[in-house]
């Protein structure tokens, strides 16, 4: 019995010496974690949540009381993996100067164009573009967050967050501010879909600013004006008077009611109707490269001389960039012996501005779709691409087009149908239809308007075109100051296509200078 009692008391005792060791640790953690000088970040990002909230009284409490856990957390988990302690200040300025953005700006719904990219959103399908400015001098991360602040203000959708609503995706602005941040993962990754993160990453290194865009809140000629405004606030900061003209606005004035408008919607007539039957095109076979990879490489030209090549051959420089395209991958297939049941569909988006004019900064493009010959004759395929341009460039082509998608936006059926029944139809719908009717795309945004100013600090300017499911390349080029930069992306290891497009533009005289992201 003794020895009995003895052993009790022992185990009691070794279990108080435990519980008082347990305690201890977590005290110790507590203090650990409350020595660290980012957890509270001086109240900075409480403030810029409760303006953000739009909200008052016992909501506002609430709202704080359930967004101090996940600050806090955002911000030390921000801080990590920064290689001094340098860098991580660093990021501490810009999170204070982050904070003091307050876009005053109400939800507003998807545009037609907008409404596939939420539902089709996956690690390796992402929607994502990129639009860069290399400029003469390098570039200075707090005046750059300073300056983004200012035109995050001036582009409330740009720089919105897409949200789930009951029956359809919507924007409002994001509960985390946009932070600007030194760049170290691949073009075009992909952005989380949530209330917290706005759908645009912005990014600096060295001489370059570049901005990512999730193309569900604009196009490339959207984003370009965004990034002009951006790269003109900068400038402006830094001492140079920004005179107003090309696709730049100034990033003080008010955002106007017109820039946000669905132009799809004014364009449907609902009654012209569209001939256009999509295919199953060719798919370029290649070993995947893993999520998140993005393999580019800019081929440098003249402007003048691709013109003048364009010109030789009786046609545009987007003309002349397609059959260029469809040729390599036509010569491809035929050097490796590919199937040739499925014919080579090139996808060529069209700003239809051009037909339409219409101050929107959000999506207003449509697509052609442009059919290979099966041969792999130069002149013949430029021959029918010419023809397809013609037949499909055109206001009546696109508004056939436009008419069918607004109709199923406006279906009563579609319309109190819920949202995960919609996403499940729209994923449906985008395999067997969208992305097995491309081959390729070549996108085209065509010279750069800048206020004359630029000119003295901007060399160049980069356009690149994201992953894709079933594109494994695409190409992308803009023209600025006599030089067009034409990039080709991809998300598999062969390279054969981009290298006989460029060997194309050699064959007929131009000087390409080509660099690179990834030596794949």
């Amino acid at each position: 019995m003794v020895k009995k009692e003895k052993k009790v008391k022992s185990e009691i005792k070794t279990d108080e010496k435990l519980k008082v060791k347990k305690n201890e640790d977590v005290k110790e953690k507590r203090l650990r974690r409350d020595k660290k000088p980012s957890a509270k970040a001086d109240g900075v990002f409480l403030r810029a949540c409760e303006a953000r909230s739009k909200k008052s009284g016992k909501a506002a409490e609430k709202f704080l009381l359930r967004s101090e856990k996940d600050i806090v957390r955002y911000i030390e988990k921000s801080q990590r993996g920064f290689a001094n302690e340098q860098q991580a200040e660093l990021h501490r300025e810009l999170l204070k100067i982050a904070s003091l953005q307050n876009p005053d700006a109400d939800w507003v719904n998807l545009d037609n164009a907008a409404m596939i990219f939420p539902a089709t959103d996956s690690a390796d399908i992402n929607g994502m573009f990129r639009l860069s400015a290399i400029l003469n001098e390098k570039i200075d991360p707090k005046r750059l967050q300073q300056a983004l602040n200012n035109t995050v203000r001036r582009f409330p959708t740009i720089a919105a967050a897409i949200k789930r609503g009951m029956f359809w995706f919507y924007l409002e602005p994001s509960t985390y501010p946009v932070v600007v941040e030194e760049e170290k993962l691949f073009p075009c990754t992909r952005i989380p879909m949530d209330s917290r993160h706005s759908c645009i990453r912005v990014t600096y290194y060295d001489y370059r600013i570049s901005v990512d865009f999730f193309h569900a809140v604009t196009d490339g000629n959207g984003g370009m004006v965004f990034l002009n405004t951006l790269v003109g606030a900068y400038l402006r900061l830094g001492g140079e008077k920004i005179t107003p003209s090309g696709n730049y606005l100034d990033d003080r004035d008010k955002p106007r009611k017109e820039e946000t408008v669905d132009s799809f919607q004014r364009i449907a007539d609902f009654k012209t109707k569209s001939n256009h039957k999509d295919v199953v095109s060719f798919e370029i076979p290649g070993e995947r490269l893993n999520n998140y990879s993005l393999v580019v490489v800019n081929g440098s030209v003249d402007s003048e001389k691709l013109k003048q090549v364009a010109k030789a051959h009786d046609a545009t420089v987007g003309q002349y960039l397609t059959a260029a395209l469809i040729w390599a991958i036509e010569e491809d297939r035929r050097f490796y012996g590919y199937d040739k049941k499925r014919p080579v569909v090139v996808s060529v988006p069209s700003n239809l501005r051009k037909f339409y004019p219409s101050p929107t900064v959000r999506n207003f493009i449509y697509v052609m779709s442009i059919h290979g010959t099966g041969n792999t004759d130069f002149d013949e395929i430029l021959k029918k691409v010419k023809t397809q341009f013609g037949e499909q460039n055109n206001l009546d082509f696109f508004v056939g087009l436009v008419n069918f998608n607004v109709k199923s936006q406006k279906n009563f059926f579609l319309k109190i149908c819920p949202l995960f029944l919609k996403n499940m139809v729209l994923k449906l719908f985008y395999k067997k239809k969208g992305s097995r009717a491309r081959t390729s795309t070549v996108s085209n945004l065509g010279l750069v308007k800048t206020p004359k100013e630029f000119l003295d600090h901007v060399v160049r300017y980069e356009f690149i075109l994201g992953p894709q499911e079933r594109e494994m390349v695409s190409f992308s080029c803009c023209s600025y100051n006599g030089n067009t930069v034409i990039s080709a992306s991809r998300t598999i290891k062969e390279k054969s296509v981009v290298k006989l497009f460029f060997d194309r533009l050699v064959a007929d005289g131009l000087d390409v200078v080509v660099d690179t992201n990834c030596e794949v």
